[in-house]
C-alpha cells in the first residue's frame, strides 16, 4: 500500500495486481503436452534409424520444462505484475526482473519481436539491478542491451489487457512516467 498526497490530504492507494489469463497457460500447456507426446512417439517408433532420437529427447525436455512452468503458473496463482506508488514488481516470465522503483525507471516503450508485443522498461542507467532479479535475468539484460532492446521486457500475451492499458494503469501511480515512442 502506498500513500498519495492530494490537495491538503493524503489517501491510501491499493496496489494493482495484474494476473495472467488462465486460458493462455492452458493453451500453452496443451501444446507442450502434444510436443512431448510427439517426442515420445518418435522414440518409440522412429521413422529413421538414430536421426530422430536426439531431436525427440531435446524436444521432450524443452517442451516438458515449458509445460511444467505453465502448470506451476496455473496451480500457483500469483500476480504477473504488482504496480504501486513505489514502483513495479515484474513476475511476468520465468526470468523476470523483480522490483523496480519509479526513480529507477527512465521510460517505458512498446515494441515487437517476431510478432510478439512487449512492454520494454528502460532503467535510468545500465547498472540498475532490480531487487529480487534472477541471475538468468542479468544475462538476458546484457543480451537485450547488446541487441538494442530494453533490458526489461514484459510480454503482452499473458496479460488480461493491451499494453496501452497497462501503461495507463502505471501512470495512475506515476503520472510522470515517460513513454518512449522509438521502441
Amino acid at each position: 500500500m502506498g500513500i498519495v498526497a492530494g490537495r491538503g490530504y493524503a489517501r491510501v492507494v491499493e496496489p494493482t495486481l495484474v494476473y495472467a489469463q488462465r486460458r493462455t497457460y492452458v493453451i500453452l500447456l496443451l501444446a507442450c503436452l502434444m510436443f512431448v507426446a510427439i517426442g515420445a512417439l518418435l522414440i518409440y517408433d522412429p521413422p529413421a534409424k538414430g536421426i530422430s532420437l536426439p531431436y525427440a529427447v531435446i524436444g521432450m525436455v524443452f517442451f516438458g520444462l515449458i509445460g511444467a512452468y505453465c502448470a506451476v503458473r496455473l496451480i500457483r496463482r500469483r500476480p504477473l505484475l504488482v504496480i504501486d506508488t513505489d514502483g513495479i514488481t515484474d513476475r511476468a516470465s520465468a526470468v523476470s526482473a523483480g522490483r523496480l522503483r519509479w526513480d529507477q525507471i527512465e521510460a517505458v516503450t512498446i515494441y515487437s519481436v517476431r510478432g510478439q508485443r512487449l512492454l520494454g522498461v528502460i532503467p535510468v542507467n545500465a547498472a540498475v539491478v532490480p531487487e529480487g532479479s534472477h541471475r538468468a535475468w542479468r544475462v538476458a539484460r546484457e543480451i537485450n542491451w547488446g541487441s538494442g532492446q530494453p533490458p526489461i521486457a514484459i510480454p503482452e500475451l499473458p496479460l488480461p489487457y493491451a499494453l496501452e492499458t497497462l501503461i495507463d494503469v502505471m501512470r495512475r501511480y506515476n503520472p510522470r512516467l515517460a513513454v518512449s515512442r522509438d521502441g
